[in-house]
């Protein structure tokens, strides 16, 4: 089938279709003319089955694919930009083998906006309009674009008092895919604050948008460099460390604070680790730290009491382990003890 400019199809899929060029179930394809940097956005919806999504060059190269990025959860929406001038092919099919009908529309969209720069330590204040960028979901967004270099930490805050806000970090290169996202990470209700260390030297693009597709007005934004991760510190089994969790310290995934000591242990070695704090809501764990990762083996949150955590452990191996001593909610900040003692 051909389609050119805007175009609505409603047909069904049955089983007298091909098959998807991955063979993995009945499938309609349509043909369009396209041009280089041409933004086309694919809508795929039925109320018969989970529709999917994939489009090719004339090469039949697979370019992009959507499974449940448009609305209602399993209708999809597809949004690029085109490569170069030419012929492309929309394969619209069920996630499945199901078949029935279903409605396809291909239509242009605006080019995104060139990311604004953004310099480390400023803030910027800025409104998300009807006029701007849309995403797959269809919710405007402002980019900005940043450099930085491989292990750097960086944090970006957004507040807004007329939306629920939400940050995502990408390559600046190719089309954008967040490496990274956050919410409510500021912990002041529908603010956000998005930690993230970057895997490479070169340029980012943070997008500070809404939650929700209906979301617009005024927003604030904000891009600190955290430098690179705290070193862990090493630790004597018998020893109390006491230290404070401090918004400069290393942070976990879920974007709490924490940290870590290293400590020696001869296979089967058995511990008690134990931290106390009047201020957070303790967190400890422990686990065996790479290069690029961390494999936690063992955890606790309230076994003392509360708010103060203890865990029982033995270690698996001879080597060397990391503790870490963090918090159970993000954004919390606080003095701490945290006492490693060998099981009795």
């Amino acid at each position: 089938k051909h389609v050119t400019g805007v175009q609505t199809c409603a047909l069904p899929i049955s089983e007298r279709d091909g098959r998807s060029e991955s063979g993995s179930g009945y499938a309609d394809a349509y043909r369009f003319t396209g041009r280089e940097g041409q933004r086309i956005r694919i809508d795929m919806t039925s109320s018969r089955f989970d529709t999917y999504l994939e489009l090719f060059d004339n090469e039949q190269n697979s370019l992009a694919t959507d499974d449940d990025g448009g609305p209602e959860g399993t209708n999809s929406r597809l949004i690029f930009t085109l490569p170069k001038d030419g012929a492309y092919v929309i394969e619209a099919r069920a996630f499945t083998e199901a078949t029935g009908e279903y409605r396809l529309i291909l239509s242009e969209v605006e080019p995104d906006a060139p990311p604004r720069p953004l310099a480390f330590g400023a803030t910027v204040q800025g409104e998300i309009a009807e006029n701007d960028s849309r995403d797959a979901e269809d919710r405007g967004y402002d980019a900005y674009v940043f450099e930085g270099v491989e292990g750097q930490r960086v944090r970006a805050i957004m507040r807004s008092g007329d939306f629920d806000t939400y940050l995502q970090i990408g390559h600046a290169e190719g089309e954008f895919t967040a490496l990274a996202r956050d919410d409510d990470g500021l912990g002041e209700g529908t603010d956000s604050r998005l930690n993230f260390t970057l895997p490479d030297d070169g340029r980012y693009v943070l997008r500070a948008l809404p939650l929700g597709a209906d979301g617009k007005g005024l927003y604030s934004l904000e891009l600190q460099d955290r430098g690179p991760q705290p070193v862990a510190g090493s630790l004597l089994v018998g020893v109390t460390a006491r230290g404070t969790l401090t918004e400069s310290d290393a942070t976990a995934d879920d974007n709490s604070y924490y940290d870590a000591y290293r400590v020696t242990l001869k296979e089967g070695e058995k511990l008690v680790i134990k931290m106390v704090s009047n201020e957070v809501d303790s967190f400890v764990i422990i686990g065996r730290a790479g290069e690029d990762s961390f494999e936690a083996l063992g955890s606790d949150d309230d076994g003392l009491s509360d708010t103060h955590a203890k865990l029982e452990w033995e270690a698996p191996e001879d080597g060397a382990y990391e503790i870490r001593a963090g918090t159970y909610q993000q954004g919390q900040t606080g003095a701490y003890a945290l006492i490693v003692d060998k099981q009795p």
